[in-house]
């Protein structure tokens, strides 16, 4: 499957920069990818940057999904915020689908008009540095 998207990767974080149509399986599958990058326990911040997307199929179980990943990821890297850049209020609506009582404890995300403005959230807040947490399969 192609996801329409490209990752930047940055010192600190990674600029995700979608386009076109984009399904629930493959926005899924963005969040995973970056989960499972060999530099995601060193980040700090990710940045979708939705801004050049057309339609984004979101339903619940995308949702879900999604949030799964954030609560899963966490254990290896607590210390990161999310920024989602859109002009469009039904993407901005899966900041709101997240911010659910199932699913406290995903990663803080915030909803921008601009690139620079998330930029301007992330440079604003404090740096977190949380211990990931420890697990035993015993």
């Amino acid at each position: 499957m192609t996801v329409p998207h490209t990752n930047t990767w940055e010192r600190y974080g990674v600029v995700k920069r979608f386009g076109g149509l984009v399904s629930a399986d493959e926005m899924a599958a963005s969040v995973e990818e970056i989960a499972c990058h060999p530099n995601f326990r060193n980040i700090r911040f990710i940045i979708d940057d939705m801004l050049e997307v057309q339609d984004l199929q979101l339903d619940e179980a995308c949702v879900e999904r999604i949030a799964i990943s954030q609560l899963g990821s966490r254990y290896t890297n607590p210390n990161i915020r999310i920024a989602i850049v859109t002009a469009s209020d039904a993407i901005a609506r899966m900041k709101q689908m997240l911010d659910v009582p199932r699913f406290a404890g995903a990663y803080e995300t915030q909803v921008f008009a601009t690139v620079a403005q998330a930029r301007q959230w992330l440079q604003s807040q404090p740096i977190l540095r949380e211990a990931p947490k420890r697990f035993s399969l015993r």
